[in-house]
């Protein structure tokens, strides 16, 4: 059985389904070039269609995660551009109180008014040939549907982010397969949707730059942070098994509450504040439903758990715990594709190991422009990589299938010597071109990754920040958060990608060290490179010593 999963939203992603594996899967970003991008991810489709030889007629049954209308393309500044129905609810906010604004009633008249209607998106399909049956699915229904991914028997399942089909978030019950709902909270009290209007308010993009938010926190003094943590206690509360948005404003009202509360607050000191409350106030929430279920078996999903320091704090008081890899929105097309499966089949989808879903593109030489770089074939790609970062050069990859999701996970990632703190600098000044504050994360060869980091559970995606040992401050500083010292790791398994393993073991031998900088490979603002023309435009357009494409090195003249 064939199931297309399609998200048509924020961060428009496809994913291919049979027998419960994923064949392919990828954002449109990737295909466009235009970051987070928003509609219906045409070109993604074409490309898994042609990728895993499918016609269109051989799909069985195309799953769209999200019953209400998503936001399109101009609306992602979340400011004038938005709908007028958003203005208008988010205006009521001053006149309503939450307890009317927040119930069920009002979200179902919601979504009520906001049904889809899937007529546009049914004839892009049939265009490509796709004349399947089309059904939607509740929006954090998809997002919980990441436990059937887990490997999982039963567990506490949380869902948070900005919004989804009027919710920002719901908790569940999951037992081999079966998920059973608990609570549901309102898009009126969403933890995501503050976190969104904040950072919009300091300037920063939302929907996009809330991570540089959370990367700023740690910088702040305490006293100052404080004063900005009063201000959003305040704000939001944990009442019992509710997330309360205590403020009386939700959305542009919000925001514009904020523009006038910030001012005269230093920048680090409201993430601080921000990334304070938010991690206490979602921790107690989540502590509190363990109580009262008595499981500690965790599973997360949604956008806002795409915020690794909240994560690492779960980690410490969950049994198990499973965070879906790029948890945003860009998940739902998989997890989506999963449920129809599991409701059409009575079976689970595999369980989830290594997520290079996206393309990979055999690389000819004789396409470049041979006056604008240098084009060595090599007989030991990871030996010559390996030696290369050992020595302190930069040096990007674009390998094998391109990862799906947010995390760059060594086959579309720019590596670097994670002990030179100077690399920090060179890649944020010369290559990314990004605010000075952010931090970046290693790849660690996976036995290695206890001896960097404290309480450490298995993590592949770079979805858990830890606290480090002093060998990690040694190894790989440059690797690491310059406020707090903490770390994001991927840890590295060699069954899940041989190749890169290879490059971080043959470092290794190198220098002693098991692990390096690894970001993304990418400038700052596009999205992550996709084909070997993607990667020799951000060589031309940087300072990277080298990009390694399958066995070639490139380099300019």
């Amino acid at each position: 059985m064939k199931i297309l999963g399609v998200h048509d939203g924020h961060i428009a992603t496809a994913a291919l389904m049979e027998n419960g594996k994923i064949l392919a899967a990828a954002s449109e970003e990737r295909f466009n070039r235009n970051k987070c991008w928003a509609g219906f991810p045409e070109k993604t489709i074409s490309w898994i269609l042609e990728y895993t030889d499918t016609a269109g007629d051989d799909i069985d049954l195309v799953v769209f995660p999200t019953t209400t209308v998503p936001l399109k393309q101009g609306q992602l500044d979340l400011k004038e551009s938005q709908t007028p129905f958003r203005r208008s609810v988010s205006g009521m906010t001053k006149f309503l109180p939450g307890s009317i604004i927040g119930s069920n009633r009002f979200v179902q008249a919601y979504q009520y008014l906001r049904k889809r209607n899937l007529k546009t998106q049914k004839r892009s399909l049939t265009a490509l040939g796709i004349r399947a049956p089309v059904r939607t699915m509740d929006h954090h229904q998809a997002h919980a549907s990441a436990a059937l991914f887990s490997g999982q028997d039963s567990s506490l399942v949380f869902t948070l982010d900005g919004s989804g089909d009027g919710y920002a978030g719901s908790v569940w019950l999951y037992d081999q397969g079966n998920l059973q709902e608990k609570k549901r909270i309102s898009a009126f009290h969403s933890l995501g949707e503050i976190y969104t209007r904040v950072t919009q308010a300091m300037g920063m993009k939302p929907l996009e730059h809330e991570f540089k938010v959370m990367g700023l926190a740690p910088y702040a003094p305490e006293k100052l942070g404080n004063w900005a943590y009063e201000m959003f206690s305040e704000m939001f509360t944990v009442d019992g098994l509710n997330i309360r948005n205590t403020s009386g404003v939700w959305g542009l009202e919000f925001y514009k509450l904020m523009t006038k509360k910030l001012p005269g607050l230093r920048f680090d000191a409201i993430a601080y504040g921000l990334q304070k409350r938010f991690e206490e106030v979602a921790l107690k929430w989540i502590s509190n439903w363990m109580k009262e279920t008595g499981r500690k078996d965790i599973i997360l999903s949604g956008g806002s758990f795409m915020n690794v320091k909240l994560n690492g704090l779960v980690s410490d008081i969950a049994n198990d715990l499973f965070v879906f890899p790029s948890c945003g929105d860009d998940s739902l097309a998989l997890t989506a594709a999963g449920a129809a499966y599991f409701q059409e089949t009575g079976k689970m989808p595999d369980k989830l190991g290594p997520v290079y879903f996206g393309p990979e593109h055999k690389f000819e030489p004789n396409s470049l422009d041979e006056r604008l770089v240098r084009i060595d074939k090599t007989r030991s790609p990871e030996r010559i990589a390996a030696k290369l970062v050992a020595n302190g050069k930069i040096v990007a990859r674009s390998s094998g299938r391109m990862e799906w999701g947010a995390r760059a996970l060594g086959n579309r990632s720019i590596m670097a010597n994670a002990a030179d703190l100077k690399a920090v600098w060179r890649i944020n000044k010369a290559i990314k071109k990004r605010d000075f504050w952010m931090p970046f994360a290693p790849s660690i060869l996976e036995e290695w990754v206890d001896r960097y980091f404290e309480r450490t559970r298995y993590a592949p995606y770079m979805i858990l920040a830890f606290e480090t040992k002093e060998l990690a401050k040694k190894h790989i500083p440059a690797g690491l958060h310059q406020g707090d010292m903490t770390g994001r790791p991927q840890a590295v398994r060699k069954s899940w990608n041989p190749e890169y393993y290879e490059i971080l073991k043959e470092y290794k031998r190198i220098t002693g060290m098991g692990g390096f900088l690894n970001t993304s490979f990418n400038l700052h603002g596009d999205a992550i490179v996709n084909s070997p023309k993607d990667a020799i435009h951000t060589l031309i357009n940087s300072e990277l010593d080298y990009v390694l494409i399958d066995k070639y090195l490139v380099s300019k003249k």
